[in-house]
């Protein structure tokens, strides 16, 4: 009741002072601060290795009007827009005419034929007691998470600004780690997200002009309005990630 009766089952999309949460099958969100978590703690059911591509085939955003309320629901997100939507495996299109139907609050960002990344909660195979206590039927076969912008690689080369952090010798973070670039794709589909963090230009790169490497204005980048100069501390060392 604390957080407005949202679901159990619910997306942790950013984590600052607070987990924040939001329920796909209803937009609503809720924040959660360390004093409540603690007194009613709670594990994950999933993490991100476990993502699974599906290709949208169909998807048809819901009218508030067509929302179930009730009294004392707590807010409801103004950044998502919640939509029916049908989806394959990625593996299994062309293969697999059976589509599987979800509700999600990417509404503002998916359109049939767009990659997203979500868990497989029909097949997976969850240990969690609070889990195994909930009714099947208000389980979701698929729990979409985010729109999937294809070859990190690509993404990663197009991209041109940095981060600096503080040097630590060996045990210094390997910007090479996948979390590392994935932490990156975040603060580039986030701009909540990278709003406390200082952003570099890196001098090394810049816009591809090649035919065959052309800027994809399509993916979600950091604008040139919010990287900052590079700076040059001498009484500090900092090492650079990008």
């Amino acid at each position: 009741q604390q957080l407005g009766g949202i679901s159990s089952i619910c997306l942790v999309y950013r984590v600052t002072n607070s987990i924040h949460l939001i329920d796909p099958a209803t937009n609503q969100i809720a924040e959660l601060n360390s004093t409540t978590y603690w007194r009613y703690p709670f594990g994950a059911i999933c993490n991100p290795k476990q993502l699974v591509e599906y290709v949208v085939m169909d998807i048809e955003p819901i009218m508030d009007k067509e929302r179930k309320v009730f009294p004392g629901q707590g807010a409801i997100s103004n950044r998502h827009v919640l939509a029916d939507i049908w989806v394959v495996k990625a593996s299994e299109l062309g293969m697999n005419d059976n589509t599987i139907h979800t509700r999600t609050h990417l509404g503002h960002v998916l359109k049939p034929g767009d990659s997203v990344l979500g868990y497989n909660l029909e097949d997976s195979n969850v240990n969690d007691v609070n889990f195994d206590k909930l009714d099947r039927s208000n389980i979701p076969d698929v729990l979409l998470v985010k729109k999937h912008y294809g070859d990190r690689s690509f993404r990663r080369r197009q991209r041109i600004w940095k981060l600096k952090r503080l040097a630590e010798g060996d045990t210094a973070f390997d910007p090479d780690a996948n979390d590392f670039h994935e932490f990156m794709d975040d603060l580039e589909e986030d701009p909540t997200l990278r709003q406390n963090i200082n952003i570099f230009k890196d001098k090394t790169k810049q816009i591809p002009v090649d035919s065959d490497d052309k800027y994809d204005e399509t993916i979600p980048h950091v604008t040139l309005e919010e990287m900052l100069d590079d700076l040059v501390i001498d009484d500090v060392e900092m090492e650079e990630v990008a």
